[in-house]
């Protein structure tokens, strides 16, 4: 017997940080949306809004590392967690500042910094973010679903299996038969890209900014704060400070850094 998931009957205010504010998509029956991230002091909650009007301002509140406070919120059934529920933003809900300065910083969630081969990628749950880098096999000729949404289907494979995925609008005239691709995050606005691997550079569809290949798969950094100040260290200072960089899982070489920070920004 299917289980009834019981739906709260009041949503709280929800206090917190901004992040991963997706660009804005279009429905099947053509409305706009977009997604986010919200970071509460003890959990990160999946937001979606169905007000494009608001999307600047969300954008705005996630680069400014604004602490904000989302009150009269609705909940919609979870698709990333089963059971579960998202926060909504409806035309009743609202933004204002915290009551009281929080007593947590804003930490983004972690991406999947690791690419994953296509047999892995199909025992992922559904709905899992996945990077990975895979050939064009097989293209199906583009469909216009609505007045503004145009898709086409296509079989990418690497040397695990293949898969089939869904491309949508301008992304269908990026795609080439027998070419390599690749998923990365895009320097300039933070937001997910796919881009040709035998190209020099690419163009994110995103922020429309150029970048040389070469510079995205070269793209570990760290960001360390100290004394309120942020420093950047790109790839190529934390190779001379740990010589076993490659073998260092994301979270050792947190640590690794956390104990070596003044090693790094003095030397």
């Amino acid at each position: 017997m299917a289980q009834t998931i019981k739906k709260p009957e009041s949503c709280p205010d929800v206090v917190g940080y901004i992040h991963k504010v997706s660009p804005l998509k279009t429905s099947r029956n053509e409305s706009q949306f977009f997604g986010a991230t919200v970071q509460t002091e003890t959990d990160y909650e999946t937001l979606v809004s169905w007000r494009a009007e608001s999307h600047h301002a969300f954008r705005d509140m996630e680069n400014a590392k604004t602490q904000v406070c989302l009150q009269q919120m609705a909940t919609t059934p979870s698709y990333k967690k089963p059971g579960n529920f998202d926060l909504k933003y409806t035309y009743q809900s609202k933004i204002t500042k915290p009551s009281r300065k929080l007593n947590f910083t804003a930490q983004p969630p972690e991406d999947v910094g690791k690419k994953m081969t296509l047999n892995v990628v199909k025992e992922a749950p559904v709905w899992e973010k996945v990077h990975v880098v895979a050939k064009v096999v097989q293209v199906s000729t583009p469909v216009k679903v609505s007045e503004k949404l145009t898709k086409m289907t296509i079989k990418i494979a690497d040397e695990t299996d293949s898969i089939h995925l869904a491309i949508w609008n301008e992304d269908i005239e990026k795609i080439t038969i027998g070419r390599t691709y690749s998923t990365s995050t895009c320097f300039g606005c933070h937001q997910e890209v796919t881009y040709n691997e035998d190209l020099p550079t690419f163009t994110c569809s995103h922020c429309k900014r150029k970048f040389r290949t070469s510079s995205v798969k070269n793209q570990l950094k760290a960001i360390i704060t100290c004394d309120n100040r942020e420093y950047v260290v790109n790839k190529q200072v934390l190779q001379d400070t740990f010589s076993d960089l490659e073998q260092l899982s994301i979270h050792q070489l947190e640590d690794e850094i956390l104990l070596n920070t003044d090693a790094i920004i003095l030397g």
